[in-house]
């Protein structure tokens, strides 16, 4: 009797050191991941704080930064008579390194939505274009060659081996081309529509243009991969549409004041989550669009507004750069007076490349600008 008691006493005691070690571990794994947690947070800080080194470079070899390879590193391209290059360059440090060399001029060159590819275009002849696809070390994952005037790529966000490639001709006729980077192919399609921009992993989206009439509205209509000819309508008419890996955007003007464009964002149901009136200017015969950049990381909307609405042939002014928040709804104002030219963000969404050449930074939270890169003739 008396060691089964000892037993029970034993098996209680047992019971209650692994409940107490059970939490003291959850406790301490808690605090271990919050302080890793702001730790990160921490370094993210002072990484920003960190003072930019600038890109010095030959003013006659810089073409111009292409976007982000990560949030600390850049991608550009430099050339001379002989050679094209693409180097990659961190921010905080300096290092710069090869990533792509090849004696041809190269057109553009594009990092994919989740920065783990890169694609490089090149035009060795007036009507050809050759398509290379790389990984982050610079090996080459797939390439094509082209016959085109110009080229629209279109790459999914939700599955990266998915792109659609729009040939145009001097004609101004196209071809559109499905290539699948996991299978190799690079098939012709039958599209009646040459802009499509991918909304899902494989559903994507064009405006129905009559190109008998000239119209500023189109419906805009979703096919999928698995049916290319069967076309659904999504919204019957608006001006201008964009799509990112979880939010779609259309552009139309207010019926009741023609002055103001009104931005609508969806989400993937195409149900509309925000919209914003923004002043816009008119040219010729449409609307101009300013640059802008959607940020996926905080779900926020990055554009120049003008200040006025009117016409822009008889706008002289500048613009602010605003920010419009997906989740709250909320604005705030980065900056006052800057001209309207291309911007791309990290992505982490704390910081810009701005400029016809991306050679600017903005620090979105320091809300400050400045040039990263030092031509051989502004080094004293």
């Amino acid at each position: 009797m008396e060691n089964t008691s000892k037993k029970i006493v034993f098996f209680i005691l047992l019971i209650l050191f692994l409940l107490i070690t059970s939490g003291c571990y959850r406790q301490k794994s808690e605090l271990v991941h919050k302080d890793s947690k702001a730790e990160v947070e921490k370094n993210q800080e002072l990484n920003e704080e960190k003072p930019i080194k600038q890109l010095q470079l030959d003013k006659s070899q810089f073409n111009r930064i292409a976007g982000w390879l990560n949030n600390d590193t850049i991608i550009y391209i430099k050339e001379d008579a002989a050679r094209s290059e693409v180097y990659t360059y961190h921010l905080y440090n300096g290092k710069q390194e090869l990533l792509f060399s090849i004696d041809e001029p190269i057109n553009d060159v594009r990092v994919s939505p989740s920065h783990h590819r890169v694609l490089i275009q090149t035009a060795p002849l007036t009507y050809t274009a050759n398509l290379y696809f790389l990984d982050l070390e610079g090996n080459m994952i797939y390439s094509t060659e082209v016959e085109s005037s110009e080229l629209e790529i279109a790459w999914n966000a939700i599955n990266e081996d998915n792109l659609f490639i729009t040939a145009f001709y001097e004609d101004w006729s196209y071809d559109v081309y499905h290539l699948n980077l996991a299978t190799k192919t690079f098939d012709s399609v039958e599209m009646t529509q040459p802009f499509l921009k991918w909304f899902g992993k494989d559903v994507f989206l064009s405006q129905r243009w009559d190109q008998s009439n000239a119209h500023l509205f189109a419906p805009l209509v979703k096919s999928s991969l698995h049916d290319i000819q069967k076309e659904n309508i999504v919204f019957k008419e608006i001006y201008q549409f964009d799509t990112f890996k979880d939010f779609l955007m259309t552009i139309n003007v207010l019926e009741e004041d023609r002055d103001y464009a009104v931005y609508r964002f969806y989400n993937q149901a195409y149900e509309e989550i925000r919209r914003w009136q923004i002043p816009h200017l008119a040219q010729y015969s449409d609307w101009h669009v300013p640059f802008y950049d959607l940020l996926s990381s905080n779900a926020s909307f990055l554009t120049f507004v003008p200040y006025t609405s009117g016409s822009i042939d008889h706008y002289d002014g500048n613009y602010q750069l605003v920010m419009y928040h997906l989740r709250t709804g909320k604005k705030s104002v980065i900056a006052e007076q800057l001209e309207n030219e291309p911007i791309s963000c990290s992505p982490d969404g704390k910081k810009c490349l701005y400029g016809f050449k991306l050679e600017n930074l903005i620090q979105l939270k320091a809300k400050k600008i400045k040039s990263i890169v030092t031509l051989s003739e502004d080094i004293v």
